[in-house]
């Protein structure tokens, strides 16, 4: 289900471990995209634009927990280097579970029943941005409503 950018907007407003900052360009005109930082994050780390065309959300677990992904975009050729992840609360409410980082860029998420999983490319030293030579695959859940590693494998670049 897709989410409008004026509800993540609000969703980031209402999250504590959120700092909205000036917008310092890098992402076109969009003017109505935050730039969000992580609070405590390491200077360089944890920011980006929160544009919601690429939020992914779906339900989890027994319960159909809700799950938003939201990727923070960089606005550089890496890509996303951080997705802030929320779950829905007891009565529904989507709440800050936790980030994930990945200093090489270029991270994919998704929400399946069981768990989140997250790739991130691994480039070799002479490996382009379009040609990792392997990947991290992360498995995520959110439990207690703290988002929590659960399992994590490399893969070969297919072929």
């Amino acid at each position: 289900m897709p989410i409008a950018q004026a509800a993540v907007n609000h969703l980031l407003h209402a999250t504590a471990q959120i700092r909205l900052l000036p917008n310092p360009g890098g992402y076109g005109a969009a003017k109505d995209i935050p730039f969000v930082r992580v609070r405590g994050a390491a200077e360089g780390s944890s920011a980006g634009f929160a544009d919601a065309r690429y939020a992914v959300s779906g339900t989890m677990g027994p319960e159909s927990q809700r799950i938003v992904a939201l990727p923070l975009m960089s606005g550089g050729s890496g890509g996303d280097f951080t997705v802030l992840l929320y779950a829905a609360d007891g009565a529904g409410r989507l709440r800050y579970a936790g980030k994930i980082d990945w200093g090489g860029g270029h991270i994919g998420v998704a929400v399946t029943f069981a768990t989140i999983v997250v790739t991130e490319p691994i480039y070799g030293a002479n490996d382009p941005n379009c040609c990792p030579s392997a990947y991290l695959v992360e498995l995520y859940q959110v439990r207690n409503g703290k988002l929590t590693r659960v399992g994590s494998a490399n893969v070969p670049k297919p072929g």
